[in-house]
C-alpha cells in the first residue's frame, strides 16, 4: 500500500517524513477549526489543553482506519510538544501565554493553509471529526491530566 501526501504549499513542513506531515496538518486544522468564532468577529485563542485532547482523540480514532494506521506511530502526550514548537517556528501558528496558561492561536499561514486544505477537500473526514471534537466541555477537559 503506497501512502503519499500531498501539500499545496509543499515546503512549509521541512521533512520527508509522512507522518509528521500528517500530525502537522493535523494540529494545524485543530487550531484552525478551534478558534473559528462568528463571522466578522476576532478569531479567538484555543487551549493547549484542548488541542492535546483533541488531537489525543484523533490519533486514537486513527487507528481505526485502515489507511492512516501504517502512517501513524504510537502516540504519547509527550510527543505534541515539539510539534508545536515546530509548528510555531514556522510559523504556522502562534504560542501564547496568558496568566501562565499556554494558548494557540492562528496566523495568516494557518488560514491559508487550510483554505488550500479546504480547496482540494483533503481531510474531510478528519475535518468532520475535529468539528465535532471542539464542542468538548470544560467539564471533560478538566478530568483530561496534561503536563507541558
Amino acid at each position: 500500500m503506497n501512502h503519499n501526501i500531498t501539500l499545496v504549499e509543499r515546503n512549509f513542513i521541512p521533512t520527508n517524513d509522512n507522518s509528521a506531515k500528517i500530525r502537522l496538518i493535523t494540529i494545524l486544522l485543530i487550531i484552525y477549526i478551534g478558534t473559528l468564532t462568528k463571522e466578522g468577529s476576532k478569531p479567538k485563542k484555543i487551549p493547549y489543553k484542548k488541542v492535546s485532547y483533541i488531537f489525543s482523540q484523533v490519533i486514537k480514532g486513527c487507528y481505526d482506519i485502515l489507511n492512516t494506521k501504517c502512517l501513524l506511530k504510537p502516540w504519547d502526550i509527550e510527543d505534541i510538544r515539539p510539534l508545536l514548537i515546530q509548528g510555531a517556528n514556522n510559523n504556522l501558528w502562534e504560542i501564547v501565554t496568558v496568566d501562565r496558561k499556554i494558548s494557540l492561536k492562528i496566523t495568516k499561514k494557518t488560514v491559508r493553509i487550510y483554505e488550500d486544505i479546504k480547496k482540494e477537500n483533503s481531510f474531510q473526514m478528519l475535518r468532520d471529526e475535529i468539528k465535532e471534537l471542539c464542542s468538548i466541555s470544560n467539564v471533560i477537559l478538566d478530568r483530561y491530566k496534561l503536563v507541558w
